[in-house]
């Protein structure tokens, strides 16, 4: 993946939101890798290697090997290169995909975190290494630290919101709202303010689809999840699948309250998935009878 492509970037991460937050299990499994792999996974580290390119060296070889997914020999770059905030930075990320998988090379990973943020540098390393460690006490611990996760992806978020990772600890955020311990419409009603935080796209985009799906699940009002399914929709939704999914449950969802917009997603649906399975109960879709 080209690392300058930030269009790449966003559908890449998009992808792992979909693919990562477990709807119908969500108050048990989200605890744990709600979004799995951003960054610290496969395909996620080639998001976190672009976020660098303004401070990496263009010849980094490092960077090029975790693309790869050759994380073994990404670390072994990274400790022969010189020692800079860049190259501590992409051991500490390669560390926690190196295989095998230890407590010492986590433990590792941690240490070089915490002194990139101990530096006081205000920086993109910085930034990233609070992105890497909320990532560490959500899906790398024995148990998940949902409160140190929380509080580094706070921090990456509040330092500025345009820069590359606050998309991804915000929709880190979003999620860890929807798996907490309140009242569902309390946990919705904080992950919505989350969501609204991000910037416009495809990452955006699957946090309104999850969040109307769950609230779907949890019964929480159609209403509301139509809501989400709209601007999920209208911030456009980088996976097919997700795509034609959306569509289907906004038609449905507007059927019987607003039947312009969803005879136009029906028609949406029609037109880009036309050999779904669900086309034919789509179109068989009437608008309710005037009274």
């Amino acid at each position: 993946m080209d690392p300058t492509d930030r269009t790449a970037d966003d559908a890449t991460a998009a992808r792992i939101v979909l693919e990562g937050a477990p709807l119908r299990t969500f108050g048990q499994a989200a605890t744990r890798g709600v979004i799995s792999g951003f960054v610290l996974g496969c395909t996620g580290i080639s998001v976190f290697a672009s976020g660098l390119r303004a401070c990496a060296p263009p010849d980094a070889p490092g960077w090029e090997q975790a693309g790869q997914l050759q994380f073994n020999a990404a670390r072994d770059s990274f400790r022969r290169g010189t020692q800079d905030r860049t190259a501590q930075l992409g051991e500490a990320a390669s560390l926690l995909n190196v295989q095998p998988r230890t407590t010492a090379n986590r433990e590792r990973s941690k240490t070089l975190l915490h002194g990139l943020i101990d530096s006081g540098l205000p920086d993109a390393s910085t930034l990233a290494a609070h992105y890497l460690l909320g990532r560490i006490a959500l899906a790398h611990e024995p148990q998940p630290r949902l409160d140190t996760a929380r509080t580094h992806f706070t921090a990456v978020v509040a330092h500025d919101p345009n820069q590359p990772y606050a998309a991804l600890a915000g929709a880190q955020l979003v999620l860890l709202a929807l798996a907490g311990s309140g009242e569902i419409i309390q946990r919705v009603d904080e992950a919505e303010l989350h969501a609204l935080r991000l910037p416009p796209g495809g990452i955006r985009a699957a946090v309104f689809f999850v969040m109307a799906q769950f609230v779907l699940d949890a019964q929480a009002g159609p209403q509301r999840a139509l809501g989400f399914l709209r601007r999920s929709l209208e911030d456009g939704l980088a996976t097919p699948g997700a795509r034609a999914d959306a569509l289907v449950a906004a038609a449905q969802l507007a059927a019987n309250h607003d039947t312009l917009a969803s005879t136009d997603w029906r028609e949406a649906f029609l037109r880009e998935f036309p050999r779904d399975p669900r086309a034919a109960r789509l179109r068989s879709l009437s608008s309710p009878t005037p009274p």
